[in-house]
């Protein structure tokens, strides 16, 4: 059975779980460019510190009482975890890392989620008076998906190839 790459609990489930088995085995050290590294193309997919803050304490806090977190308020084994996930690779040639594929089919789908939670359009909550600057940065598609509550329908002329995306 193939891991559902679209549901945004499965993914944070198995970055949580990560994160304890590496809290486990590292002695409370990464090191710093592992560090850099995870806010760097975290910030680069969530369009800055606000969204990033949200995904965190998403991922690692109470989703029963969201918060932002900073990068500085995680374990070692929470960032580990997430330098994992990324899985990141040095494009030799352009002298930059990138991201796995995994990563970036998963990263969105937890962005929305997060945000979706945090803003409230899933959740009972005071709207942040921050969210709506950070929906404005956020890709079209992904802002797209949070106004639909996790709906996303493509339409196309042929009846047969239309797809609807739900996430619930």
């Amino acid at each position: 059975m193939a891991f559902d790459r679209s549901d945004p609990m499965l993914i944070r489930s198995r970055i949580k779980k990560s994160s304890l088995f590496y809290d486990e085995k590292l002695d409370g050290e990464v090191t710093p460019g592992k560090r850099g590294l995870v806010v760097s193309l975290l910030n680069t997919y969530c369009r800055g510190d606000d969204v990033r803050h949200i995904l965190l304490g998403w991922i690692f806090g109470d989703i029963h009482n969201l918060r932002p977190k900073s990068i500085k308020e995680l374990s070692a084994g929470d960032i580990y975890a997430l330098y994992v996930w990324i899985n990141p690779e040095k494009d030799e040639a352009e002298g930059i890392w990138l991201p796995s594929l995994q990563f970036e089919d998963e990263i969105y789908v937890l962005v929305a989620e997060a945000v979706a939670m945090h803003s409230g359009a899933k959740k009972p909550r005071i709207v942040d008076h921050d969210v709506e600057k950070m929906l404005e940065r956020m890709p079209p598609l992904v802002r797209e998906a949070i106004r639909l509550n996790g709906i996303l329908v493509e339409e196309t002329d042929d009846p047969l190839f239309s797809q609807e995306v739900k996430s619930d």
